[in-house]
């Protein structure tokens, strides 16, 4: 994933003098356990996921048309009905910088996040998860003239 990513960025400084920065899309699960994110990820995604939205969401892409092997599209569809088929952050807010970590160091320069619970899911990721963030040097500090008093009175 690396070489693919250090390509992109490559290509388009060779061939167009750009410096690009490349994002992806994210779905949070931060529990105390790891145990309690995948069992909360079974719950919302295998348990109570929306099967006939995905068919037709899917259908729509053209998964069904034999681009992914039965194996992958399963994967796929999990990871739709989890996330709209973002990369997993599941776990504990320390695994999770560390897969922040992993993605930062294989190039990626932001993601872009979602919560199923977006309302206490971004309470709780500000909270635990960002500070071990700035500890890891993965972002800087939040100040308060960044955030608007309306948002920091929500994630006090």
């Amino acid at each position: 994933m690396r070489q693919q990513i250090a390509s992109y960025k490559d290509l388009a400084k060779q061939e167009f003098d750009r410096d690009i920065k490349i994002w992806c899309y994210g779905y949070v699960v931060q529990k105390d356990t790891q145990e309690q994110a995948d069992a909360y990820l079974d719950y919302y995604a295998n348990q109570l996921g929306d099967d006939e939205g995905c068919d037709i969401i899917t259908g729509e892409l053209g998964i069904q048309t034999g681009i992914f092997t039965p194996e992958d599209a399963v994967r796929f569809r999990f990871h739709f009905k989890a996330g709209f088929a973002g990369v997993p952050l599941v776990g504990t807010p320390a695994q999770i910088v560390e897969l922040f970590k992993k993605y930062s160091d294989w190039g990626i320069d932001g993601i872009a996040l979602t919560w199923l619970d977006y309302h206490e899911g971004i309470k709780d990721f500000v909270r635990e998860t960002l500070p071990l963030m700035e500890q890891a040097g993965l972002r800087e500090a939040i100040t308060v003239e960044a955030i608007t008093p309306k948002v920091a009175a929500e994630v006090a």
